[in-house]
């Protein structure tokens, strides 16, 4: 099974962070501007990256309990 390790989801979620990234840090950008600028670039970043991780590390839990064999608990 693809994701049948702790080790192999932890590095799925690692794939999976940029792609939420970018789209959160698009969405801080257009949408809340002023939020953003306030908060500061660099602890606007790290809030995106660990929310990032955070929401590809619920994905990839989900798409390993999604697969898994019928019948396994």
């Amino acid at each position: 099974m693809l994701l049948a390790t702790t080790r192999k989801r932890f590095l799925s979620a690692l794939l999976l962070t940029p792609g939420i990234m970018l789209l959160l840090v698009w969405i801080g950008r257009f949408a809340g501007a002023e939020a953003a600028a306030e908060m500061g670039v660099v602890p606007f970043l790290l809030w995106a990256l660990g929310a990032a991780f955070g929401i590809a590390a619920t994905i990839t839990l989900y798409v390993a309990y999604l697969t898994k064999p019928a019948g396994k608990k």
